[in-house]
């Protein structure tokens, strides 16, 4: 992790999967956006491109594609739309959770990867920066730098960090 931009940033393992065209995932009643891709970045997800992607009932269309037979371990399901400055929009309904999330650093990064790999048309990591603003309002950027014969693909994750909880365990609190 380092600060970069005045943003902590820390580096993620690229995708093990990365799989731009997963049109077999559409329920038979058509899916919410015009692409389905799939990126496993240490979490399955479904990221679907939208017009807007505010305007999609969530949690309607989400389960069809949290719970898809085809993904052997379930997705969280992001869908994502571009806006007229170039900011990604996204809202993330994540497994565990079954509901919309605020923010999700691993959606980002997966929806960061395969719009990059719809504008080149491969399923490859290039040198990209995105900008995501998440449900929260808050943004996120994701870095990415492609793979050479010395080093794998380079993919980063910056945003504002905030401390959200804070507790203290007492020896009688673990019982």
């Amino acid at each position: 992790g380092r600060i970069a931009d005045a943003l902590p940033e820390i580096d993620l393992a690229p995708p093990t999967e990365l799989a731009p065209d997963r049109t077999d995932l559409a329920p038979a009643d058509g899916a919410p956006g015009d692409r389905i891709g799939f990126a496993r970045v240490g979490v399955p997800h479904v990221v679907i491109r939208c017009a807007d992607a505010g305007a999609v009932d969530l949690e309607r269309v989400a389960p069809h594609f949290r719970h898809h037979p085809a993904l052997r371990d379930g997705a969280n399901v992001n869908v994502a739309s571009r806006s007229a400055d170039g900011a990604v929009t996204l809202r993330t309904f994540e497994r565990g959770v079954e509901a919309e999330t605020l923010a999700c650093g691993t959606g980002s990064v997966a929806t960061a990867l395969l719009l990059g790999a719809w504008a080149t048309g491969e399923a490859t990591i290039g040198a990209t920066e995105t900008e995501i603003v998440t449900r929260s309002g808050l943004r996120h950027r994701v870095r990415t730098g492609p793979a050479s014969a010395h080093a794998p693909a380079r993919v980063s994750l910056a945003g504002t960090a905030r401390i959200v909880f804070q507790a203290t365990l007492g020896e009688g609190d673990w019982g």
